[in-house]
């Protein structure tokens, strides 16, 4: 089984039955009488599975004929009404080795660890004639609700992309504000009066064994001048 975040929806997969069901998650917390579920014949038996946060998921076949296992992209029609179907699963590659060395794939580790943005600013207007003054970092969740940034790592960098970059500079987790809210950050490339600053990287790092940064919607950099 695996849990779509988005849609709240659990995916199953039975290799006995050859087929695939989608289950609304209250069904198995709040239903007493479960509404809303479908299910899916397969050609190839696909387990063990894994949502991507976005609801789509993977999954491995492990027990396909001849010994070819290949890994699926599966999708819903409509996420919002399993009932209209699922698109039939996309393939995405051929998988070598043993099949059951996957299993810890479909776990916590297809969850988002690190996100490196890269932004030319000269694209949305900025003057390179004008000395750069500070860096606006401002974060959305994916439900746009009002949220504290934790358990989240966030760097930056400033550079001019004639040169290599330099290091990335750390910036506080405590300093950065709520969701919605705007962050100044002057760190040692980003500081007030530099100068041919044509570029900006912001690294975000999952901390804490946690998953906050699967909720992280949009991420919007401002770049201030004198």
């Amino acid at each position: 089984m695996s849990y779509d975040p988005k849609h709240k929806v659990i995916w199953r997969t039975s290799n006995s039955a050859k087929e695939i069901t989608v289950i609304p998650a209250d069904c198995l917390t709040r239903q007493v009488t479960c509404v809303g579920h479908a299910s899916f014949p397969l050609t190839n038996n696909i387990g063990p599975l894994s949502a991507l946060g976005d609801g789509t998921l993977v999954g491995v076949t492990r027990y396909a004929p001849n010994l070819n296992f290949f890994l699926y992209l599966l999708e819903l029609v409509n996420p919002a009404d399993p009932s209209k179907g699922m698109n039939p699963p996309i393939q995405l590659a051929q998988l070598d080795g043993d099949p059951y060395m996957y299993t810890d794939f479909t776990g916590a580790t297809l969850y988002l660890t690190k996100s490196e943005i890269k932004i030319k600013l000269t694209e949305g207007g900025y003057d390179l004639a004008r000395d750069f003054r500070a860096l606006g970092f401002t974060w959305l969740t994916k439900d746009l609700a009002p949220s504290p940034w934790s358990d989240m790592g966030l760097e930056v960098r400033c550079y001019n992309s004639s040169q290599p970059p330099p290091a990335y500079d750390p910036v506080e987790v405590t300093t950065v504000k709520p969701s919605t809210e705007q962050t100044v950050i002057n760190s040692a490339s980003c500081k007030a009066g530099a100068k041919n600053i044509d570029s900006v990287d912001v690294r975000l790092t999952q901390l804490n064994a946690a998953t906050t940064l699967m909720n992280v919607r949009k991420i919007q950099v401002t770049a201030y001048q004198f």
